[in-house]
Parts: C-alpha cells; structure tokens; sequence
C-alpha cells in the first residue's frame, strides 16, 4: 500500500544532528543567512526569506535546521507568505511542522492557494499530522473531513487518522469509527488506531523529554524501531524536534516529531513522515554451525 502513496510527496528532508543549545551560535554560511534574514525588517525581510525558501530544496541540511532553530523570529514571516503564489505550501509545511496551535488555526482559515494541479491539497497533510489540539467545530470537522478522504490525497487521510489516534479521545474514536465504515483504503490503519485507542494510552505529554520520547516512538511504530535522533531544541528552549527511523521491509521511514514545553510539561504538537529511503531487502546470514564432533571410541567389549 505504502508504494502507492510515494508520489508527489512533498518532502521535508530533516536529517539527524546533534542537538542545539541555548548558547548555540552561527557555525556555518548556510546558518549565518537565517539569521541575517531574521535581522532583517519589512518586505525585504519577506522577499529574502521568499528566496530561500524556493530554492530550499537544494539547500545544506544546515539551513532547514536553521529554520527551526530561529522558527521564533521567522515564524510571522511564514505567516506572511502563507497565501505566496510561489512558496505558499512551503511556508504553510514549516508552521505546521513547527506546530504552534495558533499558526494551525492561521493555515485552516487562510490555506495556501492550490497552484499546482497535481495533489492542490497536500498542504492540508501537515496540518492534520500536528493538529493536536482541536478546539473548536471547524477544526474537528477539519480532521474527519480528512480522514474520511475528503481532500482527495492519500497522504492527508493517513495522516488525520494517526492523529487522531495519538489524541486518543472518546472524539477522535468516534470520528475514526466513521471513518473506518467510510475509508476502506486505510481500514488497516484506522483498526490499528481504534486498538491503540481502546488500550487507553496515557497522554503523550510529561516533565521529561526523554521520556515522552520513548512513548511517541512505540506509540508511532512503523516495523523495525533503528534509532532516534537526539532531539534539537529552538533558540528559547522551548520547542525539540526529534527523528524517528523506521524500517517497514521495503523502506526506512523517517518520522520528525515536534514537542513544546508548556509550563514545564512537553507535550507532543505533531509528528509526520520528513524521509522516505528506499531500501533493498536485508538478508539474514545464518550462524555458522558448531564444528562436527568426532564420535565417541567404542571400546571393545570385555571377555570374561
């Protein structure tokens, strides 16, 4: 199922680093350009952080990591060019990544225009992996409008529906139970999800960052569990970005989850798919066997 869902997947590529401080400063060109755009004012601020964006794709791992650091200068910029022609979906794709509750609400009543004819929706993908919080109609219809595919993109669905598995609320389960009448194409996710919810999980949030880590990774488990990424933390402390790396069989799946410290406890605001590797079958050598011992010498029987 997975191989149908590779095309046209807008990816946002976060690769595994060390984590940053709150003593962190500019080590790189790449880095030192974020944070001139940040110090930047006006429509040159905006038309610079435009640029970047658009050739984002081809940039060092060290700007989009640069991103997230300074998400807090730079995130009223993303705003801005929400509804850009050009670079409006990228900007909407970083403020749900990030996962503010308040940038969510901004993309629901403002998306970004649907240039492209090929998956015009997929913004809505990103909104649904980090729309943890919802708190009002308008955004629980939101989710079940994308569970139940109404977007038209296999991605968006996937996504609202292990979303509102990790909300794991009597809402979310109702909504999922539409769901899985309604979407047969992901009814396999939809039964996972409906188990997870009846085990009656506890909330995805706690004093220790580590510790919520742990639990997002087995609550969000694709296959064979490799590694986590140490997590990076913004500028103010605040915010931790952490990668997951699966493997399924056929891919390694990375998964980048974003947690925000609220008054001391960090609780999960998003997590989605960033990476998609492909990855040739793993063969399992066999242990070689013991060495043959000779048999034991008969010893001729005794005459009496």
């Amino acid at each position: 199922m997975r191989a149908n869902l590779r095309l046209n997947l807008v990816v946002l590529s976060i690769c595994m680093i060390s984590p940053l401080s709150a003593q962190h400063q500019p080590s790189n060109s790449a880095e030192t350009e974020v944070l001139h755009i940040s110090s930047l004012r006006g429509v040159v601020r905006e038309n610079a952080l435009r640029a970047l964006l658009i050739r984002l794709q081809s940039e060092p791992a060290a700007v989009r990591e640069s991103i997230l650091y300074y998400e807090g200068r730079i995130r009223p910029d993303l705003r801005a060019l929400v509804r850009d022609s050009d670079v409006g979906r990228e900007a909407a794709d970083w403020l749900s990544l990030i996962g503010v509750p308040d940038d969510l609400r901004f993309i629901l009543q403002s998306p970004p225009p649907g240039i492209s004819t090929v998956l015009p929706n997929r913004w809505a993908y990103g909104v649904a992996c980090s729309l943890f919080e919802p708190s009002t109609e308008e955004e629980w219809e939101f989710l079940r409008k994308c569970a139940m595919n109404g977007y038209d993109d296999r991605w968006v669905d996937f996504g609202a529906i292990e979303t509102l598995k990790l909300i794991a609320s009597p809402r979310s389960r109702t909504i999922l139970e539409e769901a899985q009448a309604g979407n047969q194409f992901h009814a396999e996710a939809i039964g996972r999800a409906l188990a997870y919810i009846r085990s009656e999980p506890a909330p995805l949030q706690g004093p220790g960052l580590s510790e919520v880590v742990t639990r997002v990774g087995s609550a969000i488990r694709f296959g064979d569990w490799e590694a986590t990424g140490r997590p990076r933390k913004n500028e103010a402390g605040d915010k931790a970005f952490v990668d997951y790396r699966f493997f399924t069989g056929e891919d390694v799946l990375t998964y980048t989850a974003a947690f925000h410290n609220v008054h001391g406890i960090w609780t999960l605001r998003g997590v989605r798919e960033t990476m998609q590797e492909f990855a040739s079958p793993r063969i399992e050598i066999p242990r070689p066997l013991p060495p043959m011992l000779p048999p034991p010498e008969v010893q001729p029987p005794v005459q009496r």
